[in-house]
């Protein structure tokens, strides 16, 4: 049921979360500074509402033993130096001392999830920097015995009650339980991080000190070992090539009730290169076409899979964005035709989609994956991305 629903709940965030933020840089110069400041509220709020969705979604995948894992071969120099990159200016603007330290005899290379490790780690350094007013948060990446990478985050912050230390991995919960927190949050990234660690193989400890400060360290296997589920992934593109959806009849009549708007096809023969846009929800279709339109495209748009692969052997377009649900097949659908037809298998194809179906998709083709919502720089780095291959 939660995953269904995070469909619904985190779709319309897409036009929020873009259109806010273009309200916020008020490039026109036409929006009172009162103004900007509502956009920059809903803007943050509209995050803050993701981050929760996000949040409820893992964990209720995790509890119900829905959660897939993709290992793949990580640089371990890669990912320190990823780390330090994102968190180095969130500690300079509370002007703490920031270090990741990466020690001799670690493994250059690990097998693991990297998404979910890094999901982890993000996690507890950023709980380490905004739990922390003053001094310094620490990443020390060390080998441990039997094969196992250890990531140890130590600050000089509030604290944890030897008493709490469990009590902070329960979901809702946080160290700082006080009624007047001055901490946001929800209370589940630790609960999460903790069954996460799980999945890899691995454990999270915590040594803590109430006012000294606290030591989380996440310990995991340099291979992991569990099963990989290529049969998941076979079934998954067997899927995307079934010809007719199970709930067409009803779908066509969803596809008529889908208000549409004029795209660029009138134009055609086309001067300049063309994007197509696949996708059900007509106001981040409007965003994807003005977007395209500012970066110097022609755009045509689709609201359904037949008519985005039927746009696509028509016109030939330079690239397509495509979307997973669409309401009469899925996109693996769109790409795997587009894949099979010679005349459409050049295409660039660039998915973007709250369905985590990255593996799948890459296998099938695609160049690209983004997750809804997405933000308005992450959009513009997927057009940088199409451009690459045009």
């Amino acid at each position: 049921f939660l995953a269904n629903m995070s469909h619904e709940l985190r779709t319309p965030l897409n036009s929020s979360l873009i259109l806010s933020k273009l309200l916020a840089d008020n490039a026109g110069e036409n929006l009172t500074q009162e103004q900007v400041k509502f956009a920059e509220s809903i803007y943050s709020a509209g995050n803050d509402l993701l981050h929760l969705i996000n949040d409820i979604l893992d964990i209720a995948k995790v509890e119900a033993g829905r959660f897939d894992l993709f290992p793949s071969e990580i640089s371990t120099a890669r990912l320190v130096e990823n780390l330090k990159n994102t968190f180095k200016p969130l500690a300079d603007q509370k002007a703490l001392q920031f270090s990741v330290e990466l020690q001799e005899g670690v493994a250059p290379i690990i097998y693991t999830d990297q998404q979910r490790l890094e999901q982890v780690l993000k996690n507890l350094l950023a709980n380490a920097i905004k739990f922390t007013e003053s001094g310094r948060v620490e990443t020390t990446v060390s080998s441990q015995p039997g094969g196992g990478i250890a990531f140890a985050i130590s600050d000089t912050g509030i604290g944890i009650a030897t008493d709490q230390i469990e009590r902070v991995f329960e979901a809702f919960h946080q160290g700082d339980g006080s009624i007047n927190r001055r901490f946001g949050g929800t209370g589940l990234g630790l609960s999460i991080s903790r069954q996460l660690a799980e999945l890899l193989g691995g454990t999270i400890s915590v040594t803590s000190a109430l006012g000294k400060g606290s030591v989380f360290t996440l310990t995991i296997p340099e291979r992991f070992d569990g099963e990989i589920l290529p049969a998941m992934v076979v079934q998954a593109v067997s899927v995307a090539s079934m010809p007719v959806s199970p709930q067409a009849s009803d779908t066509r009549a969803s596809l008529a009730s889908i208000a549409t708007f004029a795209d660029d096809r009138q134009y055609a023969p086309f001067d300049k290169h063309v994007i197509l846009v696949v996708e059900d929800d007509v106001r981040f279709a409007q965003v994807l076409y003005d977007l395209a339109h500012d970066q110097g495209y022609q755009c045509l748009v689709a609201h359904g899979a037949d008519e985005g692969v039927e746009l696509a052997s028509k016109f030939c377009p330079d690239a397509v964005l495509l979307d997973m649900r669409l309401p009469d097949h899925s996109g693996l659908t769109v790409l795997h035709r587009l894949k099979e037809n010679a005349a459409t298998r050049h295409i660039p194809v660039h998915v973007i989609s709250v369905e985590e179906r990255q593996m799948t998709a890459m296998q099938l083709g695609a160049v690209g994956y983004a997750v809804k919502p997405a933000t308005l720089v992450e959009l513009k780095e997927v057009f940088a991305r199409l451009e690459s291959k045009l």
